[in-house]
Order: C-alpha cells, then structure tokens, then sequence
C-alpha cells in the first residue's frame, strides 16, 4: 500500500513539475568593454635571454637586436644597460636542455638583483621526445 502511495505521490510531481513554468527570472548584465581603456593599454616588450652551454644571447625582436656574450659579466652589462633604457619591457629567460643549471640561477640572481621583471620558459617534455 505504501508504494503505491509512493507512486501516486511521484506521479503528481512529475506532472507539476512538467506543467510549471521554467523561466528565469532574472538577467545578469555583464560588463561591458571599454574601448578606451583598451587603446591605453600598451603591449609589455619581450626581450629573450637565451643560456646556452656555451654562453648566453639576448634577442630583443624577431627582426632587431641580438647580443651574444661568452662570460657573464658582458651580459650583465649589455642586461642592465638595455633595461635601464627600455624599463617596461620583461624578461624571457630560456635555458638550453644541456646548459649548466648553475648559469641559469646567476642570470635569475641578476634579475633579481636589479628588479628586472623575469620569467623563466622551459621546453616542454613531450616537444623532446
């Protein structure tokens, strides 16, 4: 008898549910884009650094400057001269698969010792394989 009731019971539901109306009720207004604020916006210049087994090389463009220095007190130097003149731009670190990991943390070290904005960029894992 119980589940029969039980039966009646979920029948009823399903049929108010069925006949209920299903609309929303309210609507979000989403923000819309500021053309202004976009046109202000600068795009953030990118300049390389490559640390190579060898040495290091920074590229500033796809078509522009190209540094390549052996020892490290040379890439400081052309580092910090073209950060000084270009201080918006940041910092792509690469590191080469077969470069000391050692080189990579002194060109770290001398962002950070100059406040050059920095991030590191690996290869991916499958790209190798």
């Amino acid at each position: 008898m119980l589940i029969r009731l039980i039966d009646v019971v979920l029948i009823i539901l399903v049929g108010f549910v069925s006949v209920a109306d299903i609309v929303p009720k309210s609507q979000i207004k989403l923000p819309q884009k500021d053309k202004e604020k976009e046109q202000q916006q600068e795009e953030i210049p990118i300049v390389y650094l490559g640390v190579l087994t060898e040495g290091y090389y920074i590229k500033v463009d796809e078509d522009s400057s190209y540094f390549a220095d052996e020892n490290f007190a040379a890439l400081e130097m052309n580092l910090v001269n073209y950060y000084y003149n270009h201080p918006q731009s940041q910092i792509l670190i690469l590191p080469d698969d077969l470069s000391p990991i050692q080189n990579t943390i002194n060109v770290i070290d001398l962002c950070q010792e100059y406040n050059i904005p920095k991030n590191l960029v690996f290869s991916d894992v499958t790209e190798s394989q």
